[in-house]
């Protein structure tokens, strides 16, 4: 059995115990996802990624990156 099985089915044992109404499922926890799908629970996935790292691209490369302070892009 593999570790995201064994998961899966220990998240599962305790859905049942809890029946939740609503899930926040952590982006990072795939099996926490299946879990809620296949019940039919619904859900919210938290993504803690800083919202700064999806305009990175858009700045100019003069700016300092905020991920390394000291640093350019090159």
């Amino acid at each position: 059995m593999t570790v995201l099985t064994e998961k899966y089915l220990a998240l599962d044992a305790e859905i049942e115990r809890i029946r939740p109404a609503l899930m926040v499922v952590d982006s990072e926890t795939v099996y926490a996802v299946d879990v809620a799908m296949t019940r039919g629970i619904p859900f919210v996935l938290s993504v803690p990624y800083p919202v700064s790292g999806f305009l990175q691209p858009l700045l100019p490369p003069e700016l300092p990156d905020p991920r390394c302070p000291g640093c350019r892009s090159a």
